[in-house]
């Protein structure tokens, strides 16, 4: 194996101790802002729309994480992502390429939250259409029951009794050639 060989086994070495680290010291966080948040692991998965599995892994520092979960993670929690990314190593001063990596990671994590916050807007639009729109289907509720029950509207009519006549009038009497003769006592014809 020549130097240069040994120099890059080294340096590769290096770097997965240093990630290694870094995403332990990143699970560590996450789980002291989810518990600090109140959720389990399972609740801040299906809000964050991952597996369980998932969310065990990252606490675990055996789970590397997307700059959108991580968006979505501090979402969740209701922390700032600075707060769940680990701090950094002291003893080494940032470098030019640190620096523009952390600028890039930065701009995506913005990116990131607009999605999110957009996401979250058309979520609350159609919520309210939504909801407008049910509203509307309760105020068809009455005249729906009055297609389906039509005669609970309309009671029915009461019976009119049949008109009073005071006694003695109203009566028709009739003088018939028999009847007059029965009252005066003479035969009819005479």
């Amino acid at each position: 194996m020549g130097t240069r060989q040994v120099v890059d086994r080294e340096r590769n070495e290096e770097i997965e101790r240093v990630v290694t680290r870094a995403l332990k010291a990143f699970g560590v966080r996450v789980r002291e802002a989810r518990q600090k948040a109140g959720l389990t692991q399972h609740q801040l998965a299906t809000q964050v729309r991952s597996s369980h599995t998932y969310m065990f892994e990252l606490e675990s520092g055996l789970q590397n994480v997307t700059v959108s979960s991580l968006a979505k993670i501090a979402y969740a929690c209701g922390v700032e992502i600075r707060d769940l990314l680990p701090e950094p190593d002291n003893d080494a001063p940032p470098n030019a390429t640190s620096i523009e990596l952390l600028c890039s990671l930065l701009r995506h994590v913005q990116e990131s939250l607009a999605g999110i916050q957009e996401q979250e807007a058309r979520r609350q639009a159609i919520e309210a259409t939504l909801a407008e729109r049910l509203r509307g289907f309760s105020d068809m509720g009455p005249a729906l029951e009055k297609l389906i029950h039509p005669a609970e509207d309309f009671p029915p009519a009461p019976v009119a009794p049949p008109p009073r006549v005071p006694k003695g009038r109203g009566e028709a009497s009739f003088s018939t050639p028999s009847n007059a003769s029965r009252r005066v006592g003479k035969k009819p014809g005479a």
